[in-house]
């Protein structure tokens, strides 16, 4: 066995791979230090067992070493920053590019590389792409991906390099480019961002250099509507009327539907808050008058173009006008939306006209607070312009026109909708004129016209716009804000049957997903309306829906039901409200002791989730006792109550045994970790705050 050296070598490699499986440390006597350098012959016995080394590792040839030490790093690894790439990675995309000869499968191969998230896989093999052929569109993804998780600085890297690769730049990229700088889309679940004026300037540079006798591609409207809108978040309206003012009136690059939305939605969003929270009332009252009034002369030049073909009308570009006219406070602005969706859907008013016999506008509340502040500094009279407006009705009364009549007939602003008929002419034997492509209303319509009737105080009118929209011919499925937005209306008016059968029928026929902040709004309308006696069936409506729909349920809108039963002073009444709460007691205990894994929640929220649930257990103990002290209840069905009061009893001690005990803070200290300073801690304290205010009238 041992009578040549290759023997002898055989022998001692079996035993060092033996002590390699079993972990056990190798005997420098059998190892001998030349026996660690590779071989640079096979020998017979390798496929037998894995050579070993005398660290226990196997032994490896050259070949392998080599392999071994290139795989060590992994190609595209996250932690490695994304410029260095190996001599292998190289290798391994030039294989890559070999494979991928057509230019359209190359770039569909970016487009798979980014989704994979490997932005430096995909940046290098452009680079090296570059080198051979033109793939702008290739390197078109990779600016688009950037922009798209908001690395600016990244995505314009990116296109700097890819000028000097002599990758010319089309128009898409300048597009990519320009949307990126204004930030997510609306629509999305991303959060807008604040678009600094470094960004402005960045937009306004790059849509110039466009305009430049050099360059290859020039700006379009599309390109211009991107750099407005970056100008319009960025509140540069210097720049944006700039741009504006270059625009022809006719051919290409003449304003299109967007850009005039574009440009009534910047004129609203000058009258916000953050934009007129500096001036007083009178300066912000007479900078939304000037805001209605330029966007009505707009309006009027958009339905010129409109009348020729030159504009389409869309939904979106009537919403943005509609919207304008609502951050008004006159009365006759928020009655010109509904003319306004006549004019352009073709939608007939369901009311009257402002100033007609049959219209009573008596119960419409008015902006007395601004008045008042602009006589106090010396503007318009209040009794001035009261005494104005009755004189101008008598002169109209004596002539035989209402004041509405002489608006109609007098004033420019009263004729901006009405009814349009198209002046775009064609030969008789073409047939006869096209008509209007009138816009088709959706969501934000009707979201509009609830709005519109919220101010103007029309519950009634916006059903039946509701019920109008989601029939034949529109046959709209109303979303979830809508239902929010006619709720709100609903509640103002304490329409609370109105409100239980939207829960209870309309989300499920618009196939629309309520949140807790749905039955939220649904229960306050109940709530709002307690001394309705029907109010506690339209609650216990709202809570049958609310269990089947969510799976975590909503301590506030539970404790408001058991608010309305409470206050309906009926012993049988009370019972059934506790007896219909059982179940969710069950699913509130499970919550307390297992915690819940749908609703994400950090362990703050978390301890006060279980606070509150206490405290609404203890609510339902206290109206126990109400029923039995106050004898709404049997006393033969005491023990019953009393049962069910221990239980309750108990499951609290228990479960304040595992929670920490309320810190006591000072006067003037400031809950910063939980956010609730400005608000009571639970809504026991919520609840006893809202009736020593009065809030629901009882």
């Amino acid at each position: 066995m041992f009578e040549c050296n290759a023997c002898t070598l055989r022998c001692l490699r079996a035993l060092a791979a033996e002590a390699a499986v079993q972990n056990r440390r190798q005997s420098r006597l059998l190892l001998t230090p030349h026996l660690t350098i590779p071989s640079q012959r096979r020998a017979a016995s390798t496929a037998a067992a894995p050579p070993a080394s005398n660290q226990g590792n196997p032994y490896l040839n050259a070949a392998q070493l080599r392999h071994q030490t290139q795989g060590d790093v992994i190609p595209f690894d996250h932690d490695r920053p994304a410029t260095e790439v190996t001599t292998f990675d190289k290798k391994a995309l030039r294989n890559e590019l070999e494979w991928l000869p057509d230019p359209v499968k190359f770039t569909e191969h970016v487009q798979y590389t980014l989704r994979c998230e490997k932005p430096a896989k995909a940046l290098e093999l452009v680079r090296l792409a570059s080198k051979t052929r033109q793939c702008t569109v290739a390197w078109n993804h990779v600016v688009n991906y950037n922009m798209q998780r908001g690395h600016l600085r990244d995505a314009f890297a990116v296109y700097n390099e890819m000028k000097k690769r002599a990758q010319f730049p089309d128009s898409y990229t300048y597009v990519l480019l320009l949307r990126g700088l204004a930030g997510p889309r609306p629509g999305t679940s991303k959060k807008p961002r604040d678009i600094s004026p470094e960004d402005v300037s960045k937009a306004v540079s790059l849509y110039n250099s466009m305009s430049a006798p050099n360059s290859r591609v020039k700006p379009s409207i599309m390109h211009t509507n991107a750099v407005l809108k970056v100008c319009a978040f960025g509140n540069d309206m210097d720049a944006f009327y700039g741009i504006l003012a270059n625009l022809p009136e006719v051919g290409a690059g003449a304003p299109d539907h967007m850009t005039y939305s574009i440009i009534l939605n910047a004129i609203r969003r000058n009258t916000g808050y953050e934009a007129l929270k500096d001036l007083s009332p009178r300066q912000a009252l007479t900078k939304r008058r000037q805001a209605v009034s330029e966007a009505r002369a707009i309006w009027r030049e958009v339905v010129m173009k409109w009348r020729t073909g030159a504009v389409r009308m869309d939904e979106e570009l009537v919403s943005a006008m509609a919207r304008c006219l609502l951050v008004s406070e006159k009365l006759q602005d928020w009655d010109d939306v509904l003319s306004l969706i006549r004019q352009t859907m073709q939608i007939e008013r369901l009311v009257p006209d402002v100033g007609s016999p049959e219209r009573q506008i008596g119960h419409v509340p008015t902006d007395r607070q601004l008045l008042e502040a602009e006589k106090n500094e010396g503007g318009v009279d209040v009794d001035a312009e009261a005494t104005k407006g009755e004189d101008s009705e008598a002169s109209a009364g004596a002539a035989g026109k209402t004041p509405a009549k002489i608006s109609t007939d007098e004033t420019p602003d009263a004729r901006t909708f009405e009814a349009v008929e198209p002046t775009m002419t064609t030969p008789k034997k073409y047939g006869p004129p096209p008509s209007l492509i009138h816009a088709r209303p959706g969501q934000e319509t009707l979201d509009v016209l609830i709005q519109t009737c919220s101010k103007m105080r029309m519950p009634k009118t916006a059903n039946a716009y509701w019920e109008l929209l989601i029939a034949e011919p529109f046959d709209l499925k109303p979303a979830l804000f809508n239902f929010h937005s006619l709720i709100r209306l609903l509640l103002k008016n304490r329409s609370s049957g109105r409100v239980a059968e939207l829960i209870q029928h309309g989300l499920a026929k618009a196939e629309a997903q309520p949140t807790f902040m749905t039955f939220m709004l649904a229960m306050q309308a109940c709530r709002r309306n307690c001394l309705n006696p029907h109010a506690l069936e339209h609650a216990k409506a709202i809570v049958d829906v609310m269990e089947r729909t969510l799976s975590d349920l909503q301590i506030d809108v539970l404790s408001q039901y058991l608010d309305i039963a409470l206050l309906s002073d009926s012993g049988p009444r009370i019972v059934d409200t506790l007896d219909r709460l059982d179940s969710c007691v069950h699913n509130l205990r499970s919550r307390i002791t297992f915690g819940t894994d749908t609703r994400k929640m950090n362990a703050e929220d978390n301890l006060q989730d279980k606070r509150d649930t206490v405290e609404f257990f203890q609510t339902m103990i206290g109206a126990i006792d109400t029923l039995m002290n106050r004898g709404l209840v049997p006393r033969k069905d005491f023990i019953h109550w009393h049962q069910r009061r221990s239980q309750l009893n108990t499951f609290i001690s228990h479960a304040k045994k595992y929670m920490p005990a309320t810190e006591q803070k000072t006067e003037g200290e400031a809950d910063e970790k939980s956010g609730l300073a400005q608000r009571p801690g639970g809504f026991t304290a919520r609840r006893q705050a809202a009736r020593a205010s009065g809030k629901y009238g009882r």
